[in-house]
Parts: C-alpha cells; sequence; structure tokens
C-alpha cells in the first residue's frame, strides 16, 4: 500500500487576500524614503523592499503577467519568510522618523499588527 502525502490546497481567494495584505504592508515602506535613511529604519525599508520584490514576482506569476514558475515561487516565498521572522524587531517604538513612510497606526495598534505579521509568517 502506498502512502499518501497530503497536499495542501490553496484557494485563489486566499492568495489574492494574501498577496493584498503582502502589498499593503510593503506600500508601508516604499523605498522613496530611503534617501537619508540610517539604522533601523533604513534596515526596515530594505527588508520591505526586498518582500515586496518578492510579492511581486509571485503575483505577476499568478496574474499571467509574467510566466509560472513554481521554483521561482518557492524561492520568492522563502524570501518572504525569511525577511519576515523579525519584521516586530524592525519596528521598535519611537523609529517613526520624517524619512520613514511607515504609518502610525503600526505602534497605534501595535497588536494588530503583531498578528498581522504572524499571518505573513505563517502563510510565507
Amino acid at each position: 500500500m502506498t502512502k499518501r502525502t497530503p497536499r495542501m490546497i490553496i484557494n485563489p481567494n486566499f492568495i489574492t487576500k494574501v498577496i493584498a495584505m503582502l502589498l499593503g504592508i510593503t506600500i508601508i515602506s516604499v523605498t522613496l524614503a530611503h534617501q537619508g535613511a540610517t539604522g533601523i529604519v533604513k534596515e526596515r525599508m530594505d527588508m520591505m523592499k526586498s518582500m515586496g520584490d518578492a510579492n511581486k514576482a509571485i503575483g505577476d506569476m499568478i496574474k499571467g503577467k509574467t510566466t509560472f514558475d513554481a521554483a521561482q515561487i518557492a524561492e520568492h516565498a522563502r524570501t518572504i519568510n525569511r525577511q519576515s521572522q523579525d519584521i516586530l524587531g524592525h519596528f521598535p517604538e519611537g523609529s517613526l522618523q520624517k524619512v520613514s513612510e511607515a504609518l502610525p497606526q503600526i505602534w497605534e495598534d501595535w497588536p494588530r499588527f503583531e498578528h498581522i505579521t504572524q499571518q505573513l509568517r505563517a502563510i510565507a
């Protein structure tokens, strides 16, 4: 008797919601403000850009804008997973500077931000 490995079935609506969530997080730290950023703010912006680039590549494949390549999707997912492990550590209190595009809502509703980052880690 052959043992079957369970497969994860991914709902397309779920993927769309995940992509929208990732894009929303990416918008928080768009590369426009990179000039002049230093320290944790620069690290945060670089991290968000890396995740945004990976997310865009996955989204383009899912939407048919680029050729679907499962190996590339897996690599981009690993990038998102790796980068998402310390999102909270990149948003310490007091790091909302003029050059940052992080929204004040992150700190105003920290439990929600924690929840979103936990979901991101689980999905990636």
